[in-house]
């Protein structure tokens, strides 16, 4: 075991430590105040801490998750598409499902995608953007395959 990870076990375990802490201190406060005839506030709030850190932190988690993974899914339009290429990605679920890709040919794809951004042989890639994901650092492409000028196969995949 290296030192980093030694040293991310370490933030983990100590953060967790602190939001237990804080978690049976408010507890036992909450207990010692409105429930003043229990006879045993510190282990009712040991045991109800035990019980409410991690569905705290699952949903302290899920929350941070949807929050950084969200994006706005947008209708899709050509100009939409060829003004504002680093947002693509949030028109390309719309594009797949109302506009059929395969079996255009190389005219009508210009038309509706405009000139893509690599072009080789008989694959064109047009670059959507950066689509917030969890270790993503490069950007999407919406790669298309023809073949005698017809598209045949299609796929968004990671550069």
């Amino acid at each position: 075991m290296n030192w980093v990870n030694t040293f991310i076990y370490s933030g983990t375990l100590l953060l967790l430590g602190l939001i237990c802490l804080a978690s049976f201190l408010i507890i036992r406060r909450l207990f010692q105040r409105y429930w003043t005839q229990q006879k045993h506030p510190n282990l009712l709030a040991v045991l109800t801490t035990f019980l409410a850190v991690p569905l705290l932190c699952a949903v302290g988690l899920y929350l941070a998750l949807r929050t950084y993974l969200y994006y706005p899914q947008r209708d899709f339009t050509t100009s939409g598409w060829t003004s504002n290429a680093t947002k693509r990605y949030e028109m390309v679920k719309d594009l797949q499902t109302t506009h059929p890709i395969i079996g255009l040919t190389e005219s009508q794809v210009a038309a509706l995608l405009g000139q893509p951004d690599l072009k080789e042989g008989k694959y064109w890639a047009y670059y959507i953007g950066i689509t917030p994901k969890l270790g993503s650092i490069d950007g999407d492409a919406l790669a298309l395959e023809f073949q005698n000028a017809i598209v045949v196969r299609y796929l968004v995949r990671q550069d």
